[in-house]
């Protein structure tokens, strides 16, 4: 005589199933999705994650992402005839919009939360004769270094070079580089803090006008 399966047991079984085909699933939409991007011209490594609504617009540019890094949902990067490189172990959430017209590039283990908003062109309007938007853009690019955290809300204009280790407070606009290891915030942003826990030894690196 066949023993009695449990139902609770035949339920158990059922959920480890289920979220065994879930993860097989998206890895494989991962995989087609990089796939897809590669043949359009992306560079993406084929360890990174890739979700397959995030829009990669080449433009006439180039787009490459390292390793092990993450592109959420809704997240638009958009070469615009320039570039932008992320490096590896990075992380972009949902709905953030990355330019690259003068060149975006961003270093290894950088995070951006969702809505984060990155220009790397900026209009002219210093003629006040001629409408601005005839005046041209400026193109110098920006520049994020390792270890960065962008808060939800940022924006960050054309020129700007995030040093290593900073952290820039949500909401924030930065309009001016910033220095190791300090905590930025405001409209503009400026030094609101300093990571403290890097330890004392690397503050005596900022200038002694900030400390």
């Amino acid at each position: 005589m066949n023993p009695v399966i449990p139902m609770k047991s035949i339920v158990d079984r059922a959920r480890i199933f289920a979220r065994r085909a879930v993860r097989a699933w998206r890895y494989l939409r991962n995989k087609l999705t990089i796939l897809w991007l590669r043949a359009k011209g992306c560079g993406i490594d084929w360890t990174a994650i890739i979700h397959p609504e995030a829009v990669f617009d080449l433009s006439g540019g180039k787009i490459r992402v390292g390793a092990h890094t993450s592109v959420d949902k809704g997240v638009i990067i958009r070469a615009m005839g320039g570039y932008i490189k992320i490096g590896s172990n990075c992380s972009v959430n949902a709905y953030s919009f990355l330019s690259g017209s003068g060149g975006l590039d961003i270093a290894d283990c950088v995070m951006i939360a969702s809505h984060v908003s990155i220009y790397a062109s900026n209009h002219v309007v210093s003629d006040t004769t001629i409408p601005m938007n005839r005046q041209g853009m400026t193109m110098h690019g920006i520049v994020v270094r390792d270890d960065v955290w962008i808060g939800t809300g940022v924006r960050i204009l054309d020129g700007v070079e995030l040093a290593p280790g900073c952290v820039i407070a949500a909401g924030a606009v930065v309009t001016q580089s910033t220095h190791p290891f300090t905590i930025n915030g405001g409209v503009p942003a400026r030094i609101i803090g300093y990571r403290l826990s890097s330890g004392p030894s690397r503050l005596t690196e900022l200038p002694t006008s900030l400390l």
